[in-house]
């Protein structure tokens, strides 16, 4: 039966885990998106995570260039001397899903060489949806600005409750000042009385 044959072949190692034979692996169990592109910036891998990510299926992802994605400032050129020069680290793009959902998705950008003193054969893109990191960053700014506005508010209260508390006092010292003022004339009449 197929476990059988399963066992034997991994008993008798007829199948070896070389590196061609772990890429295909590794590409589709990759938790982040995965796009290699040939040197004229033409698409010829993606992984399923890169299509979801991009609102697309990888053989139509297979189909076009990463500049499409990308934008037109993104030529073959353009990317190889950025990525030559500085990186291209978490360059962020908003697209929409096949659900209709808008995404943040961060790229990350990196050259395929054989040796240093080749020209490079292509690029390699790593994609990370970084959506759920906007929203918490937005959430969280909403939350700083309506702090900053209920600080305002409670100073504002803070200062008319001073300002009441501060007149009632005086309302009081004039009360009691007024009342000594008079109990002193009652004593004084008493006392001219006797």
């Amino acid at each position: 039966s197929l476990l059988i044959l399963a066992q034997t072949i991994w008993k008798y190692r007829f199948v070896s885990p070389t590196a061609a034979f772990a890429a295909p692996h590794i590409i589709r169990i990759l938790p982040s998106g995965l796009l290699v592109a040939d040197s004229n910036g033409q698409i010829v891998i993606a992984n399923d995570r890169a299509a979801e990510y991009l609102g697309q299926l990888a053989p139509d992802l297979e189909k076009t260039t990463i500049q499409t994605i990308l934008g037109e400032l993104f030529s073959p050129e353009q990317l190889l001397r950025l990525i030559s020069e500085n990186g291209l680290k978490d360059y962020e793009i908003t697209v929409t899903d096949r659900r209709g959902e808008a995404r943040v998705i961060s790229f990350t950008g990196s050259l395929m060489r054989t040796t240093e003193s080749e020209p490079p054969g292509g690029f390699i893109f790593i994609l990370r949806d970084v959506s759920r990191r906007h929203k918490a960053e937005e959430e969280r700014e909403k939350a700083q600005v309506d702090l900053y506005w209920a600080n305002l508010e409670l100073e504002d209260r803070v200062k008319e409750r001073t300002a009441a508390l501060t007149e009632e006092i005086h309302r009081r010292e004039a009360a009691e000042k007024a009342l000594h003022t008079r109990s002193e004339e009652h004593t004084s009449e008493l006392q001219s009385l006797t």
